[in-house]
């Protein structure tokens, strides 16, 4: 379980600004994610669109918008936190257009015309991914997004990734641990 001074610098770091705050959770990775957003009534939905067999249903990628106080991001957090669950977002928008938004990068065509999910969910894909793009693969990504914001290795420091013009995405490291500990 997070410490409660580090989950006070996530949550700084995720809720600051004005823009809303979103996640997308990797249901294979998230134990009980229908149970959790069902039991506290988080506003989200999933990305897939096609009716789902249950088992694919839970361990598909959701969308959910967090709030500062709420329960379910404070489960999210506390829990997750360094178990690469989700990836973060900062946008002016809304769920529906964030939705269709991310619903285009669910899938991406190979340089051999194959055809595979795209995992950009889990937090060491995007970070592998993002010093990659192209400037325009990171416009087309960040789309209406002001950040997007994962966890690194070992959950000790909060990554921030920032759209730049013309330029791969701009990369910043938020420590999470206290002077000295």
């Amino acid at each position: 379980m997070m410490r409660p001074d580090m989950l006070d610098r996530v949550k700084a770091g995720l809720f600051a600004g004005t823009a809303a705050t979103f996640a997308v959770v990797d249901g294979a990775a998230c134990p009980d994610l229908a149970e959790r957003l069902d039991r506290h009534g988080t506003r989200h939905a999933c990305l897939y669109l096609e009716r789902l067999h249950p088992e694919v249903a839970a361990a598909a990628p959701h969308l959910v918008a967090l709030e500062p106080g709420d329960g379910f991001t404070d489960w999210l957090l506390s829990g997750g936190w360094g178990r690469a669950w989700c990836i973060f977002a900062q946008a002016d928008a809304s769920l529906p257009l964030l939705r269709r938004h991310f619903r285009r990068f669910l899938m991406v065509t190979l340089a051999d015309g194959r055809i595979m999910r795209f995992r950009f969910y889990d937090p060491r894909v995007l970070q592998a991914f993002l010093p990659t793009c192209s400037p325009t693969d990171a416009t087309r990504l960040f789309g209406p997004l002001r950040s997007l914001m994962t966890e690194a290795e070992g959950g000790r420091q909060m990554l921030r990734f920032m759209p730049v013009p013309d330029a791969p995405p701009l990369r910043s490291a938020i420590d999470l641990m206290a002077a000295g500990t």
